[in-house]
């Protein structure tokens, strides 16, 4: 789908390269800031209400027109003298034509230099009229009114570009005066000499005739050479408007920006402490150790992921990173390369004193074995090497381990976000080499966007798609009775119940779960809201009842964690299991919900050992 936020942000940056410097900041923001909005407005309605009709490319098309004839209009505006509360309704007007007229061009299949002819009359068509009421309604005088009539900002630039180009204009005009007389002299001196010749060898009367055809001539001469070089002056000028367009053009062609749209797909932006790691050619350990964890999460769950951008940003504090998915910053944190991280509990039980250049801080990750409390995460400790190595029976974490466990959070945290079509399409390829039958069966049910959902929906859960054609195979079953994705993903964690259940399980292949109670089943079964539409599955409950309920489960998860060493599981109907998990792993970032299904589909490989029940909420 059309990213258009991050389209937005694009076309802010780079407006603002080309605002003119005549321009307060005030004025510069403005035209940013509307620019961008507009761009978000009209993205977010074609993904909305034309995403069946107009593709992806259309849309990149669409909203650049639009943010083109947005930078211009608001400059035309700004410099009209119109007064600053009408400029958003003016606005407003000219974008709402852009759109619609694109809008009808594209899905009437108009081509595309027919289509920006169209956009062009009208938006002309539509200022006029707006500046015409303006003057009707004495909100801007006559004065006011021809102005804004006169002004185009896009004739600007090309005489502001036009007069960039001409570097050292009095030299040049010094040089052409210089030509021009040489000139002329060469035609008198060309003159004379055919003047002597001609008195010299024939009688006066034809020599008068002959002296006047060559005077003639040369005049004819003369003007044929004028004529000429104003023909050159005016190819000359053609060239340097047509330059002009193509640096526009280039700005808003809907391939080199679709281009764009199409990297970094993930990136971690660090602060200049960080480039010690981050940095592959100074010993940096962060880019092979992305490396490597992207082929492991291939290797265990079959999730290909695409590859990570990473680059400095002196905005950030100098510890701090960011990772971006798709543009957009997911998460944060802050390590320090020199040091190795403890958890506080940890250290403060060994009886140790914490060393005074310790740097108290949060985990920037959700650590399995102690964050089972909801909302805030674990306090820590930054301890330099020495301090920490001479402590036994704690784990000492370093830097570059933090941030690669914490991306790996954020990949399956946002598996719908990174999975792709063309992902899947690869993905029905592999099949299809082995059995086209039960791929062709598939596809004449459900579409690659709906495979893509049932999928995401287990790598959020950390669950393996590796064995990509038992879960085909297994769709191509379930796609008989139900198309509803939630629904699907749901029939193949039964399928895929072993594998579940074999991730928690202890050495002796015991589960510790802790069970909900029939009273709060039926609650939450009567306020789960099943997958309708684009809507999933879902579980609205009473506020007060859903916070007694995550402090409760909380507080559970704790307590039996403390007595047997480990994060216990969360146990229930598998009718409610995805509402549940959805509903509380917005508290408790660790959360894992089985249901009792699951669990008994699993009971030759694990034995599930029930060491508490929540009772009440």
């Amino acid at each position: 789908m059309f990213d258009y936020k991050s389209f937005a942000q694009n076309m802010v940056n780079q407006s603002k390269n080309l605002i003119p410097a005549e321009f307060s900041q005030d004025e510069k923001d403005y035209i940013s800031s509307t620019i961008g909005s507009f761009v978000e407005l009209s993205g977010e309605s074609l993904n909305k209400d034309f995403d069946e009709q107009i593709d992806d490319e259309q849309k990149v098309f669409m909203t650049q027109v639009l943010a083109e004839w947005t930078f211009h209009k608001a400059a035309d505006v700004i410099r009209s003298g119109i007064p600053r509360k009408n400029w958003d309704s003016v606005m407003q007007k000219i974008a709402y034509t852009v759109f619609e007229v694109t809008k009808e061009g594209l899905l009437k299949g108009l081509p595309q230099e027919q289509l920006l002819d169209a956009v062009e009359h009208h938006v002309k068509k539509c200022y006029a009229k707006i500046i015409d009421d303006l003057y009707k309604k004495n909100i801007i005088t006559e004065e006011i009114k021809e102005n804004a009539q006169n002004q185009s900002n896009m004739d600007k630039m090309i005489q502001e570009c036009q007069e960039k180009n001409n570097e050292n204009p009095d030299r040049k005009n010094n040089t052409k005066t210089i030509l021009h007389v040489l000139k002329l002299l060469s035609i008198g001196f060309v003159s004379v000499l055919l003047v002597i010749i001609i008195l010299t060898y024939l009688d006066s009367v034809v020599s008068r005739t002959i002296i006047k055809s060559v005077l003639l001539l040369s005049v004819f001469l003369y003007y044929a050479i004028e004529l000429l070089k104003k023909r050159n002056k005016t190819k000359k000028l053609e060239k340097e408007l047509e330059d002009v367009r193509k640096q526009f053009q280039e700005l808003i062609d809907p391939e080199n920006m679709y281009k764009k749209l199409g990297v970094d797909v993930i990136m971690i932006q660090v602060g200049q402490g960080l480039l010690e790691i981050a940095d592959p050619d100074a010993g940096g350990l962060l880019m092979p150790k992305i490396t490597a964890m992207r082929h492991r999460l291939t290797e265990e769950y079959g999730f290909v992921t695409p590859n990570v951008r990473v680059m400095d940003n002196n905005n950030l504090n100098e510890h701090e990173y960011q990772i971006f998915i798709r543009g957009n910053s997911v998460a944060n944190g802050f390590v320090y390369p020199d040091r190795y991280m403890v958890i506080a509990d940890q250290w403060d039980s060994t009886g140790e004193e914490l060393p005074e250049d310790s740097i108290i801080g949060v985990s920037p990750i959700y650590d399995p074995i102690f964050d089972i409390r909801p909302l805030y995460q674990s306090q820590v400790y930054w301890i330099n090497p020495e301090e920490a190595k001479s402590v036994e029976n704690i784990i000492k974490t370093e830097a570059v381990d933090i941030i690669i466990k914490h991306l790996e959070e954020e990949l399956f945290k946002n598996a719908d976000e990174i999975l792709t079509v063309t992902d899947i399409k690869k993905l029905i390829t592999l099949v299809e080499s082995q059995d086209p039958l039960m791929v062709k069966g598939l596809l004449e049910k459900i579409d690659y966007h709906a495979i893509r959902e049932v999928l995401a929906n287990l790598l959020r859960e950390k669950i393996s798609i590796k064995d990509i054609t038992l879960i085909f195979s297994r769709l191509t079953y379930f796609v008989q009775y139900t198309t509803f994705t939630d629904e699907l993903s749901e029939k193949l964690r039964q399928v895929l119940a072993n594998q579940i259940c074999n991730k928690f399980c202890d050495e002796d292949r015991v589960i510790w779960a802790v069970n909900i109670s029939e009273q709060i089943e039926q609650e939450l079964l009567k306020n789960l809201h099943p997958q309708i539409g684009l809507d999933k599955t879902s579980i609205t409950l009473d506020e007060e009842y859903e916070h007694n309920l995550v402090e409760n489960i909380a507080a559970k998860l704790m307590n039996i964690h403390q007595e047997i060493g480990s994060q216990p599981i969360l146990i229930c109907d598998e009718k409610i299991r995805l509402g549940l998990y959805r509903l509380l792993v917005r508290y408790i970032q660790t959360i894992t919900v089985l249901s009792k299904q699951e669990t008994s589909d699993a009971m030759q490989i694990v034995k599930t050992e029930i060491v508490d029940t929540i009772e009440f909420a």
